[in-house]
């Protein structure tokens, strides 16, 4: 869409005038309005300035010309004006409405929650929401999510180690030391480092 829009700025255009002064009458009046053919009053002025026999119809038709440029420069910046306001406003539409589904979905996800909540009779599960140290979850499933979200912060899942090599074959590697190992460090899994050793057996 955007390409057929903007298609005409990088299609080639050729603009060729016979100049023959063979019309000896008075330029008339321009009039244009807001269902004038602008294109065909470019065109009727373009032949009165080739056209026109004497100077000062020629030079009659170029200040008119001057003039429906002018004309024609003003109604298209209002044009873009007018496309950039209503651009605008659907952008702040769009915003306002990004917002309002949001609001919803939240609210939605906690009507579930109530519902998920209030439908459990077990006091086992209803027990086990709550915590002496992080206080009541709803439910028990956000209690779990709390927790996992810590263990993820706190306990690295593992490194990717890329060694490059151009031996045709894949080196075994071993893990030779790590620092702060649980039960071995006092700071636990607070640190890790890894160094590996490719064991290349050449």
């Amino acid at each position: 869409m955007a390409e057929d829009i903007l298609g005409w700025t990088t299609k080639k255009v050729t603009f060729d005038k016979q100049v023959d002064y063979h019309d000896d009458t008075p330029t008339p009046a321009l009039t244009v309005n807001p269902s004038t053919d602008l294109v065909q009053a470019a065109a009727t002025n373009s032949d009165q300035i080739a056209d026109k026999m004497f100077g000062k119809d020629v030079r009659k038709s170029l200040a008119q010309w001057v003039l429906l440029a002018g004309y024609m420069l003003e109604k298209g910046l209002i044009t873009l004006q007018q496309f950039q306001a209503a651009l605008n406003s659907f952008e702040d539409i769009m915003e306002n409405r990004q917002v309002e589904v949001e609001d919803r979905q939240t609210d939605l996800e906690q009507e579930f929650k109530d519902v998920i909540a209030n439908a459990t009779v077990d006091s086992e599960v209803i027990n086990a929401r709550n915590s002496n140290i992080y206080g009541k979850f709803p439910t028990l499933d956000g209690r779990i999510e709390n927790i996992e979200q810590m263990l993820a912060m706190a306990i690295p899942s593992g490194y990717l180690v890329t060694i490059k090599h151009g031996l045709g074959r894949n080196p075994d590697v071993t893990v030779s030391y790590y620092e702060d190992a649980i039960g071995i460090e006092l700071e636990g899994l607070v640190k890790l480092l890894y160094l590996v050793v490719p064991m290349l057996n050449l």
